[in-house]
């Protein structure tokens, strides 16, 4: 793991002198290597390795406090990967470990961008990979203009934007039904380097 940046008290506030760091969190639990595409994803967009800290943890219920941990050694933002299993007792302790991340959320006043990705999302291996890499790239997008550009994100708002599926687009009024707002309305066929940057 790279050494987590310390801000100095000579230069705090000065973002060219103290550069936002960046948390990425994912799990062995996982079948995709989801901690790995948010890295690279990051590094396209020119962030250094050096402000790229990454930690794998056994499952997503650990992702919370390791999250937490490099918030509170510098770190400006965190990016947790999980893949929550099939089952009803997997869909619970997914929720569990969602209520963690926003505690850690809150403890730190920092955003960590939660990134689950369901096994029975998909019905094969090779769309669970491509739900995956889509999620999780989009999301590491988010992390940086959330900390390094957030004008992107507010030219974005109320566009309908999706992370691992196809956007659904702004509510339109000319449309007679709601059908493509519902759950499985949208396909797993977007890029993810389809967002402008």
């Amino acid at each position: 793991m790279t050494p987590v940046w310390r801000p100095d008290a000579s230069t705090a506030g000065s973002r060219a002198q103290n550069p936002p760091h960046y948390a990425v969190v994912d799990t062995t639990f996982s079948t995709v290597d989801m901690g790995g595409v948010a890295v690279d994803t990051l590094r396209g967009l020119g962030v250094p390795a050096d402000r790229i800290h990454r930690v794998t943890v056994p499952g997503f219920k650990d992702l919370a406090v390791a999250c937490k941990r490099l918030i509170e050694q510098g770190c400006s933002i965190a990016i947790a990967c999980g893949m929550p299993g099939p089952e009803p007792i997997d869909k619970q302790c997914g929720h569990e470990a969602s209520l963690a991340i926003g505690q850690a959320q809150l403890l730190t006043s920092t955003h960590i961008l939660e990134v689950f990705v369901h096994m029975d999302e998909a019905k094969t291996d090779a769309e669970l990979i491509a739900v995956c890499k889509n999620r999780v790239a989009e999301h590491a997008v988010n992390a940086y203009w959330l900390v390094e550009k957030p004008v992107e994100l507010v030219k974005r708002a109320g566009t309908g934007q999706r992370q691992g599926f196809a956007d659904v687009g702004p509510a339109d009024p000319s449309k007679t039904d709601a059908k493509h707002l519902r759950t499985g309305a949208a396909t797993p066929t977007k890029k993810a380097g389809k967002k402008k940057r």
